[in-house]
C-alpha cells in the first residue's frame, strides 16, 4: 500500500493521513458545479406534435 502512495507523497498525502479520513485527490480537476449550480446556456425548446 505504501508503494502505491509514493507518487502522492509530493502532495503531503501519507498512509497515516488517509487513516485519519478522506483526502481530496490533488491532481483531480475541480468540479465545475461544486457550488451546486450547473451553469448552462439558456435554451428554449419548442416541441411540435407530429
Amino acid at each position: 500500500m505504501e508503494r502505491a502512495l509514493v507518487p502522492l507523497a509530493n502532495y503531503g498525502i501519507t498512509l497515516d493521513k488517509l487513516k485519519q479520513g478522506p483526502v481530496r485527490n490533488p491532481v483531480a480537476p475541480d468540479v465545475p458545479w461544486q457550488d451546486g449550480v450547473l451553469k448552462l446556456p439558456a435554451v428554449n425548446l419548442n416541441f411540435i406534435p407530429s
